[in-house]
């Protein structure tokens, strides 16, 4: 990333999830990203998935939404996080 000069990218489910983290979840209609920076990674996910992908992923930082409430919210999480992740 700091070759090419990028500071964030971000993933939608695929198989190339497992290359980044230990647990590939499903491509599905609800979105689902990794938020990855050149100092840290987060994730934003369906709430149902959560502790499942905390437990397998191992990482520490991830963003949950529910149906209910949207994911307006968690991807703001995320984002924060990783554009200040000292905070």
């Amino acid at each position: 990333m700091k070759d090419k000069d990028v500071d964030l990218v971000i993933l939608w489910p695929s198989a190339n999830w497992i290359y980044l983290v230990p647990f590939a979840l499903i491509a599905v209609e609800r979105p689902t990203f990794l938020f990855i920076s050149r100092d840290d990674i987060c994730s934003v996910i369906p709430d149902f998935d959560r502790e499942e992908f905390i437990e397998k992923s191992r990482l520490e930082h991830v963003y949950s939404w529910s149906d209910a409430e949207g994911t307006k919210q968690a991807v703001q999480q995320a984002w924060d996080f990783i554009s200040n992740p000292e905070t």
